[in-house]
């Protein structure tokens, strides 16, 4: 994956439009972001094109605090970690008290338990 700002050897930084173009996956629930990286012209015979994509889960789970597409105990350990710095983050927010404290911990191990 090359991310943007980064090219392929042989591909020159500058000269390139590179206007990203969001493709939204329902069905593997991801998005990919894809631009043009640029294309090698020494040669007209040997001329190639780049493509840089980076694709990312969509994160609708309630729970994955971490957005990592699993609802775990990960998850448990970032909450309570955003608690302790005072760095809340809305997905924490489970219940939606505009709070992140130990109810939405609780909310978290009972996903984790199916309960």
């Amino acid at each position: 994956i090359i991310a943007p700002g980064q090219f392929p050897d042989g591909v020159p930084s500058q000269g390139f439009q590179r206007t990203p173009t969001l493709l939204i996956d329902e069905e593997y629930n991801r998005y990919v972001l894809a631009y043009n990286a640029g294309h090698d012209t020494n040669e007209s015979w040997q001329k190639r094109s780049y493509l840089a994509i980076a694709s990312r889960p969509i994160n609708n789970l309630i729970g994955d605090v971490n957005e990592d597409g699993f609802v775990n105990v990960q998850d448990v350990i970032q909450i309570v970690n955003m608690i302790l710095s005072s760095e809340p983050h809305d997905s924490a927010d489970l219940n939606d008290d505009g709070n992140v404290d130990i109810l939405d911990i609780l909310q978290i191990v009972n996903i984790i338990l199916g309960i």
